[in-house]
């Protein structure tokens, strides 16, 4: 499914956390740039892979790459933090840093993770499928749940190779998501 790189290529992991997926593909040869906005993730990284660029980045923030930089954009459940207008700035950012014919793999929460969160958590809707998760003494998360709409939206312009709404055991809890992988056109 994901196509041939020669050479393994230039690797972009946006929101990477403790760099499981960055450290796969720089074990496949990969040239691997890992972003995220935790220094302490990057840290734990940075010892175990040192080979692996970091960066301490906030991704709703414009990315300091050159245009067409990267082969592959990795963004696994990094989306759904944000808000319509800060989803749409980073995935503009994506399309700016992606090669032609570069390709975006990635997951997205899953709208029918909703049914199961609103047992879990007060949610309270800020834009339609997008909310704050109250647990009371001031910690409050924000999620955004995405529908088959959603994800038309947030990625026209991408050719989509592969999408599939899949729910998966994570931490001992079934979790929905899209996954997908999506070409930037030539």
């Amino acid at each position: 499914m994901l196509p041939q790189i020669a050479g393994g290529g230039k690797l972009l992991d946006l929101g990477c956390g403790l760099g499981q997926l960055s450290r796969h593909f720089s074990g496949l040869g990969f040239d691997v740039t890992a972003v995220d906005f935790s220094e302490n993730a990057l840290d734990f990284l940075k010892i175990h892979s040192p080979n692996i660029k970091t960066l301490v980045h906030d991704i709703t923030q414009p990315l300091p790459f050159d245009n067409a930089e990267f082969d592959i954009v990795i963004a696994n459940l990094s989306f759904h933090y944000f808000n319509k207008k800060n989803t749409r700035n980073a995935i503009s950012e994506i399309k700016r840093v992606l090669k032609n014919d570069g390709v975006l793999i990635g997951s997205v929460v899953s709208i029918e993770e909703f049914a199961v969160a609103k047992n879990e958590v007060k949610l309270v809707e800020i834009e339609p499928n997008y909310y704050y998760e109250d647990y009371g003494n001031d910690k409050i998360k924000h999620i955004r749940f995405f529908s088959r709409q959603c994800i038309d939206e947030f990625f026209a312009g991408f050719d989509f190779l592969y999408l599939e709404n899949e729910f998966k055991q994570r931490m001992g809890k079934s979790k929905g998501a899209w996954e997908f992988i999506l070409k930037k056109p030539m």
